[in-house]
């Protein structure tokens, strides 16, 4: 096998699941008029999401640019390589969407991350393909980092840029309320529509739950995975309450600046960047170990539950 063969394999495979989209939406249009639920605000929360996508196009292909070439110069000084064949192409998609997997628990338990950019994911009150594309101009910019380690053991700086590709690619087609449940062993291994569905949701059960990019796998052996039982109420534990795009984008960094204005110390400062989303200090009375009081800038966006894997 060579690299450039993969590459067009793997970008192939990636502009397929991306296009999935094109036939699950008019699927879904139907439905969703069927079922009385295609109104005015759905079509513009809909309309919404596909603007926050416009800024991603330009800044994704900077950071994309910029990570490459950290790869490459890392690559460069690795003395060893991953030869290619199939297992380890297979092995370097596995690798990716296991990284995904930490990248994603990041995003969701580290408030500076949440804030910045993920938040924006969420920020939908409704669940449906145009909300794979409610993304802010700054993903990729950070979380790339997590697929260092690949490069590290020896693949191709190309093949993991790819691999990771692969593992979002994937997640585009799960956005969707018209795919119920997936045969057993499916629902088992792999993130599927319904597992997707309670990652959404604002439900106290389903918060922080089921990080997996293509196998939810990852969920059930570090304890994060949670099934669909009770319906899902989607967006943020506390709403936007608009349509504007600039407000999806900058509602949880304005939320974050104004904890760090109100916080007394740099200690408090650096806990509400790296704390998980709505962390307020404990009073100095909780004991002797609590931090000094500060008061909250507004509600937390997520509520901070504690999760089975006691993180």
């Amino acid at each position: 096998m060579d690299l450039d063969s993969v590459l067009g394999s793997l970008t192939t495979w990636e502009v397929v699941l991306n296009l999935v989209t094109v036939v699950l939406l008019p699927i879904e249009l139907v439905w969703l008029h069927r079922s009385g639920r295609l109104d005015r605000q759905r079509g513009r929360e809909m309309v919404a999401s596909g603007v926050q996508f416009l800024p991603l196009v330009v800044t994704s292909i900077v950071s994309t640019a910029a990570w490459f070439a950290v790869f490459r110069g890392v690559e460069a000084l690795v003395p060893w390589e991953m030869g290619l064949t199939p297992w380890t192409v297979a092995l370097a998609i596995i690798g990716a969407d296991f990284l995904y997997y930490w990248e994603h628990r990041s995003e969701h338990r580290v408030n500076g991350l949440w804030s910045l950019y993920h938040s924006v994911h969420h920020s939908s009150p409704v669940y449906d393909q145009s909300t794979a594309y409610r993304l802010s101009a700054f993903d990729g910019t950070i979380g790339t980092v997590f697929l260092l380690p690949l490069v590290l053991v020896g693949f191709p700086a190309a093949l993991v840029v790819a691999a990771a590709g692969i593992v979002v690619g994937y997640q585009t087609w799960i956005h969707t309320e018209t795919v119920r449940r997936l045969p057993r062993m499916v629902e088992w291994w792999f993130n599927t529509p319904s597992h997707h569905r309670v990652h959404h949701g604002t439900n106290p059960e389903y918060i922080d739950k089921n990080y997996g990019g293509i196998l939810i796998i990852w969920d059930r052996v570090f304890r994060t995975f949670e099934p669909e039982r009770a319906p899902v109420t989607y967006g943020l534990t506390t709403q936007i309450g608009n349509t504007r795009w600039i407000d999806a984008q900058i509602f949880e960094v304005r939320n974050m600046i104004r904890s760090l204005g109100r916080a007394s110390s740099w200690a408090q400062r650096l806990a509400i960047l790296l704390r998980p989303p709505g962390w307020v200090a404990h009073p100095a009375s909780s004991g002797p170990h609590g931090d000094q009081h500060i008061a909250a800038a507004s509600p937390p966006m997520r509520q901070i539950t504690s999760e089975r894997s006691g993180t």
